[in-house]
């Protein structure tokens, strides 16, 4: 099975290059998955004959069709082509909003300031690519893909952490004049075309007013929890009656008080997402003061179930985690980084958690954890900043129960001759698994009817292997139990050893 996949646009030699590097994955009497090469082709060989479905697997762009179905009858299916296109790309923060005027560089000339930092959040970021040629267009010019920050007209360095974060560097060269700028993020395309998002504001301003504390929002702030607007003040000073209360870097109605404080309106949307939420104060052609950081919280989870809800205890050396899976509500992720999500603990212990939905989790709690029988307490925190944990939930621990396979006491043997109440103890080696920590070995004895006795030592060497002391009084059948003890646990089935007579 062949087919190219290539770019709708034909910037480049008039043609529409061939796009490296498109996942694909295939489904049928064959499970695979392959990736376009350099020229932007694919190829799975050696397919059987019979019905397969195609599937594209971008990153960043859309592809046209979304997948195909084919049959392979006796021959090669060839032509499989595809279509990508862009991405747009959408700006919903930048971090800072603002940066002092640097009066002492000019446009383009080297500056020994240190270039701003900034963090831009949004959608369909892509890591930008760099490509050295393409063979199947005859094109041989390097081209780059991927995500970068334009900043007025200026691209500059740009490192995209995930799809929804990227960090930018701005040259001081580009912070001589005060004003308003656009800031944009630009998807590349491979052909040299592009689409850009919609812009945000970012000032390049004079020295800010100071501001030193706000006061009188409600305590806690859960996101998403807030239904209507509030009011914080502002303190500090150097504030007019033009100075501007912001919020996540857009600005919010302000009252003037005096030069040393302000009144800001918070808005519901403002608090939807839980984070530090930047509060700060501007004046006219100023930029941003040094921000509060408002807490905004994920509300405090709430675990309904464990399933199962009872285990038995992991009682081999290599045993591996036990998966179980929590069920709730208002399990957080944080939409800037889709790893940071609410997490499950054991006794307080965090455990490898993979986030499944806001009312779902699945957990894998180490076998140390559920070596021991007893009762565990599970319970879920969400992503920082939170209000507390969530209620517990127990899990109970069980001893499982021990099964025997094998006895052996070697070429063990009684005379028959020997006197009345006469016996020595045999260590017997048993095997089998699912012997607890605790597990004690019974014997019963042919000599008498006494039934089942303790034996005179165990010793658990591991979870599959038990040496036992018994006491040999005459010839005949002895039957062995393994005991794990409670809660679960019991008896294994008997298993017999027989000891012969000499003559």
């Amino acid at each position: 099975m062949v087919g190219r996949v290539r770019d709708s646009n034909d910037v480049i030699n008039g043609q529409n290059i061939g796009m490296p590097n498109v996942a694909f994955g295939l489904s049928g009497p064959v499970e695979a998955t392959t990736a376009t090469d350099a020229a932007g082709t694919f190829m799975f060989r050696g397919l059987p004959p019979g019905r397969y479905q195609l599937t594209t697997l971008p990153v960043g762009y859309t592809v046209s069709p979304g997948g195909n179905t084919i049959v392979i009858t006796g021959s090669n299916s060839r032509n499989n082509d595809f279509t990508i296109g862009l991405t747009t790309p959408s700006v919903s923060t930048v971090n800072p909003a603002s940066a002092l005027v640097n009066s002492a560089a000019s446009p383009g000339a080297n500056s020994t300031s240190a270039p701003t930092e900034i963090t831009v959040q949004g959608t369909n970021f892509t890591p930008p690519t760099t490509f050295t040629g393409n063979i199947f267009t005859g094109n041989i010019n390097k081209f780059t893909t991927g995500s970068v920050v334009l900043f007025a007209a200026s691209q500059v360095p740009t490192t995209v952490v995930n799809p929804t974060l990227l960090t930018a560097s701005i040259d001081p060269s580009l912070l001589v004049t005060t004003g308003s700028v656009q800031v944009r993020v630009r998807n590349l395309g491979p052909s040299g075309d592009f689409i850009d998002s919609a812009p945000l504001t970012f000032i390049v301003g004079t020295a800010p007013p100071a501001l030193t504390s706000v006061t009188g929002q409600p305590s806690p702030i859960i996101a998403g929890g807030v239904t209507s607007p509030f009011t914080v003040t502002v303190n500090g000073s150097g504030f007019t009656p033009a100075t501007q209360v912001r919020v996540n870097f857009q600005g919010r109605p302000t009252t003037y008080l005096n030069q040393n404080q302000v009144v800001g309106t918070v808005l519901p949307s403002d608090v939807t997402i839980a984070g530090f939420i930047p509060i700060t104060v501007q004046n006219p052609n100023s930029v941003d003061s040094t921000p509060f950081q408002l807490a905004v919280l994920y509300p405090i989870p709430v675990v309904t179930d464990v399933s199962p809800s009872s285990l038995a205890a992991q009682v081999a050396l290599n045993a591996q985690p036990v998966q179980v899976t929590i069920a709730g509500s208002n399990f957080a992720q944080n939409p800037n980084n889709l790893l940071d999500t609410a997490t499950v603990l054991v006794n307080g212990t965090p455990v490898v958690t993979q986030y499944v939905s806001s009312t779902q989790l699945a957990a894998l709690i180490p076998a140390g954890l559920v070596a021991t029988p007893g009762v565990l307490q599970v319970t879920v925190t969400n992503p920082q900043p939170n209000l507390a944990p969530s209620n517990a939930v127990p899990l109970f621990v069980s001893n499982p129960l021990p099964a025997i396979t094998a006895v052996d006491a070697g070429l063990v043997s009684w005379n028959p001759n020997s006197p009345a109440n006469d016996f020595f103890n045999q260590p017997v080696v048993i095997t089998g698994n699912n012997f607890s920590p605790a597990a004690v070995a019974w014997v019963n004895l042919p000599c008498d009817t006494l039934g089942f006795r303790k034996a005179v030592s165990t010793v658990r060497n591991s979870s599959t292997q038990i040496i036992a002391t018994i006491p040999i009084r005459c010839a005949g059948t002895y039957s062995i139990e393994i005991q794990n003890p409670q809660p679960g646990g019991g008896l294994s089935a008997p298993v017999s050893l027989m000891v012969k007579g000499t003559s």
